[in-house]
């Protein structure tokens, strides 16, 4: 079997099947489909993302083209303006139909590329890259293996200008007048880049999108595809996609109110960087609210954010919990921010949406049991492989809608409730510690803590609003410091994960033990070994230093990890104080009538006992 190398350096002649040389541009994904596109001057051969050059006797590696300046610098900050949409029926329905047949090129790029990333670590020559030695980061053994890594991955086609290619010849027939040629490249990307992350270990599995999960979003590579943003004399009223246009939300006639005059300003700024030729692409966003679908535009403008919350000069040193951050702060001088020192509750306020939202869960599986009874067994556990209750009723429809809108509902609230958190700290200092730990894990012990804090979303907001501030992100190995042990004395005890607070038995300090770890956080530094390896360590001497100024303020009566509001409590609702006795007396006695239960023991009644004595 001759491989892809080896097709390439055919004779022309044999390569094209005719007789004499024909001047054509033959372009390839597989070495069993080749599609002629117009003549050219010679023979270019388009395998895998590599250019090469076919001659009648030879074939040599075409010559690389010069590059272009770019008109935009690498890494320059970009800013996302949404705006909402008026859509017509007509519009949803086309939408509706778009989103659909990009769903149907994402889910064709997606098994493309696993298969393709198949092939690749199936090869013995990604063995030998992957025994190479990976020594530091830019150093040549480093470089030496990405260089292998990359000629695997050119061979079997597993790269992004692959994908790309792969999906333009996929705009055939129908899905080209519903999916635009950048629209099918970004899809093809996006695909790419998910089963890179599983192929490299920082991701799960792709998983590809039904017709049910859908799309909800669909994007131009840069700002002449098919999808524009419509002016009129300078304002915007509308979004044109391919044919359709769509008209923009109408802004308020009486801005008095705040939240009418930010949409106001946002939408002179969008308009004053689109004619300033600030607009990098446009996307369209579809939600379901409350059961309706809902459009919006996001414009993603080469600009910088505006600025609205000021921030601080300090360092900020988080320990984080499934709910719970615990905060210390210092200021340049490491003096403490007593104010900016306590627990964060990174969802405090939707405990009301979640008890709505257990209600309408327990209505529904009441609906089940009523509804599908052969679905559960005798001690009524739901058998796995039954799968009976598909055709609900129009109350279980509705339940559904509800119990929906309830998830977007707290999303929406929990992303609200994230930013003021984060915008609340970067006010302090925009210099961020923490420990690098796996949140995704967190899932397993605690699945519904997580589900409703959303920790990794608030952390990674964290880093990614204090690295665009200008401040550094600083995330530690946990294995070396081993903050919730270690005493400023240096006495290291292992503590069970119920004690939640620190008694030295060596030197008799005394702290709340989230904050304590939250304060040896601002004095971990990376050292550098002899054989160039950097290791966390904590730095023992200077937290001594500065433990008296900070002790007053990592105390906390009880150990009660969680600053205000009540307690959480999941589940079903506490049972009350009274014992069951008590409780099937009373029954008893509402029944009957006839006795009084107190503590469990009849009495008789009043009247019964005075007829019993006049006896």
């Amino acid at each position: 079997m001759t491989t892809n190398k080896d097709w390439l350096r055919q004779d022309a002649t044999s390569v094209l099947g005719h007789k004499y040389q024909v001047d054509m541009k033959i372009r390839y994904l597989k070495p069993a489909s080749r599609v002629y596109e117009g003549p050219v001057s010679s023979v270019v051969i388009h395998a895998y993302g590599t250019m090469w050059r076919v001659n009648k006797s030879s074939t040599t590696q075409a010559t690389k083209r010069k590059r272009h300046p770019r008109k935009r610098e690498r890494g320059s900050s970009s800013h996302v303006i949404n705006q909402a949409l008026r859509p017509t029926l007509a519009h949803l329905a086309t939408v509706r139909k778009r989103l659909d047949a990009g769903r149907r090129v994402y889910n064709a790029c997606l098994g493309e590329s696993l298969a393709r990333c198949n092939h690749m670590r199936a090869d013995p020559a990604f063995d030998t890259a992957k025994a190479m030695p990976m020594g530091p980061p830019k150093s040549k053994e480093s470089v030496a293996r990405n260089k292998a890594f990359n000629e695997v991955a050119g061979t079997h086609g597993f790269s992004a200008d692959a994908m790309r290619s792969y999906s333009s010849r996929l705009r055939q027939a129908w899905v080209r007048d519903h999916v635009g040629a950048q629209e099918a490249q970004r899809l093809a990307t996006r695909a790419f880049d998910a089963v890179n992350r599983w192929s490299l270990g920082k991701g799960g599995k792709p998983r590809f999108k039904n017709a049910s999960r859908g799309l909800r979003l669909l994007e131009c590579s840069d700002k002449y595809g098919d999808i524009q943003p419509v002016l009129d004399d300078r304002h915007l009223v509308g979004v044109r996609w391919s044919k359709t246009t769509i008209s923009v939300e109408a802004l308020p006639e009486h801005a008095t109110k705040r939240l009418n005059m930010e949409v106001a300003v946002e939408r002179g700024r969008l308009e004053s960087l689109i004619a300033a030729r600030r607009l990098i692409q446009t996307r369209i966003v579809r939600n379901i609210a409350r059961g309706r679908p809902s459009l919006r535009a996001q414009f993603v403008v080469d600009w910088c954010s505006p600025i609205r919350h000021e921030t601080g000069t300090g360092t900020i040193s988080a320990d984080v919990g499934p709910s719970i951050m615990s905060v210390v702060v210092a200021d340049a001088q490491h003096n403490p921010v007593p104010k900016a020192i306590g627990h964060r509750v990174l969802t405090e306020g939707i405990e009301d949406i979640q008890a709505e939202l257990r209600r309408l869960q327990r209505h529904l599986d009441r609906q089940h049991r009523a509804g599908s009874p052969q679905c559960f067994d005798e001690q009524g556990r739901h058998n796995k492989t039954c799968a009976w209750w598909k055709h609900r009723t129009k109350a279980g429809e509705h339940i559904l809608v509800q119990i929906a809108e309830l998830h977007r509902c707290i999303a929406v609230t929990r992303t609200t409730l994230h930013g003021k958190l984060v915008n609340e700290l970067l006010a302090y200092g925009v210099n961020v510690r923490a420990e690098a730990q796996n949140y995704a894990a967190w899932q397993k012990m605690y699945p519904r803590s997580v589900r409703d804090s959303s920790v990794g979303e608030a952390m990674a907001l964290l880093f990614h609003k204090a690295e665009n501030a200008g401040g550094k992100a600083y995330r530690y190995a946990t294995r070396t410091t081993a903050l919730s042990k270690t005493c400023v004395c240096g006495h290291r005890e292992k503590k069970p994960l119920s004690q939640r607070f620190h008694r030295c038995s060596n030197c008799g300090c005394e702290a709340q033990r989230d904050l304590f770890s939250a304060f040896f956080g601002l004095y971990v530094n990376p050292v550098v070994g002899e054989d160039g390896t950097s290791t966390d360590t904590c730095d023992l001497e200077g937290a001594a230093a500065h433990f008296a100024a900070f002790a007053p303020h990592l105390q906390e009566a009880g150990g009660m990890a969680r600053s205000s509001g009540t307690p959480k409590h999941r589940g079903r609702p506490r049972r009350s104080q009274r014992s069951a006795a008590r409780i099937t007396a009373r029954h008893t006695r509402r029944s009957r009538g006839a006795t009084e239960v107190f503590g469990g023991i009849p009495v008789p009644d009043q009247a019964t006992t005075a007829t019993s004595v006049a006896a």
